[in-house]
């Protein structure tokens, strides 16, 4: 990498997805013991992971928040920075952005929204020096949506450490009894999960008792797919609006099979932790699922709720034949070195 500061922006970690692999990074050039000077803007956890050469310019502010926009006004000085989402300053320093989709453009609530993110992450993309992606399907997008057709792919890690705790409670622990079916997520218009409540209400498995657990899909999706769930006589669906690290890690090990309904995606990182972890997945054929599962998951057409119902119980009745041994992806420490790389 060439000599100078690199400014890397970790005011996302423990914000949803972006937050984890922010996680995954500052793991990696630990492991990797990576030369700096580094300088990390980002909350005070930040020192927890060790990282040499590295000095913490603290900021408490949530990215997404009134006074986490302000921040951009005052952007620590650096030779090169790395921001980890395209919500992010925009400074005329060199500098590299790492797209994860572009799903706003198309599924933003209203018309001048949708217009308003296309506007902001042509913006974003084009004033990057440099644009990773860590999925084929982003590549593509980012080309078809912002205009830019020169990307670095990155590999995107799971969490080895946790597919291995996951993988032994699944030895240890007994499975759910009535089986269950897991989603994990938020819930946002693009993740379908109306129409996999519906498919899960046409289901075998559905009318043999199985059960489906949703978790992570915030407070307010609570009474409302709840009361789908009652409407099409889903009795099985509990929805759950927040989980530990702890309790999902418990829900993985008691699940039967994870689903993952969506109808867009950036990459999909709970069908590849669960494949990971050794546990049978049903997913969605978009593009970017069919990568993260790589030919190990039983997929289905997202809009065809009698096609979502026959896959669960293809799954769930399988006899076995799709309960998979843990899969070996990439490390946090590849992860890291690939950023690094990128840098150079």
């Amino acid at each position: 990498m060439a000599d100078g500061t690199t400014l890397i922006d970790c005011r996302w970690l423990g914000y949803t997805g972006v937050g984890r692999v922010t996680e995954y990074l500052l793991r990696g050039l630990a492991e990797v013991d990576a030369d700096g000077p580094w300088l990390l803007w980002g909350p005070l956890r930040v020192e927890a992971f060790g990282i040499r050469d590295a000095v913490l310019v603290p900021n408490r502010h949530s990215p997404l928040g009134r006074a986490g926009q302000a921040d951009a006004l005052h952007v620590p000085k650096a030779d090169r920075y790395l921001f980890l989402h395209t919500v992010r300053p925009f400074t005329p320093h060199p500098n590299t952005v790492l797209v994860h989709d572009t799903i706003p453009i198309r599924w933003a609530p209203t018309r001048a929204q949708r217009m308003a993110w296309r506007s902001y992450l042509q913006a974003s993309v084009r004033m990057a020096a440099r644009v990773l992606v860590y999925s084929e399907a982003t590549r593509r997008r980012v080309a078809e949506d912002l205009g830019v057709r020169e990307t670095i792919r990155v590999h995107l890690p799971s969490d080895a450490e946790r597919a291995k705790r996951i993988h032994r409670l699944r030895k240890a622990v007994q499975p759910d009894n009535p089986p269950t079916m897991l989603y994990v997520g938020l819930d946002r218009p693009q993740k379908n999960l109306e129409r996999a409540i519906r498919g899960f209400a046409r289901s075998r498995f559905a009318a043999n008792g199985g059960q489906f657990l949703l978790v992570g899909i915030g407070a307010p999706s609570v009474s409302r797919l709840g009361a789908l769930a009652c409407k099409v006589g889903a009795t099985g669906v509990r929805p759950v609006a927040t989980c530990t690290d702890e309790e999902l890690e418990a829900n993985y090990a008691r699940a039967q099979f994870v689903i993952q309904p969506s109808l867009e995606e950036g990459y999909g990182l709970p069908v590849a932790e669960a494949l990971d972890a050794g546990i049978p997945v049903c997913c969605s054929t978009i593009d970017s699922l069919f990568e993260a599962a790589a030919g190990r998951a039983v997929t289905f057409d997202p809009l065809d709720v009698d096609d979502i119902g026959d896959a669960i119980d293809t799954v769930a009745f399988g006899g076995g034949i799709f309960a998979s041994n843990p899969r070996h992806s990439f490390t946090t420490a590849q992860f890291a070195q690939e950023l690094i790389d990128s840098l150079a």
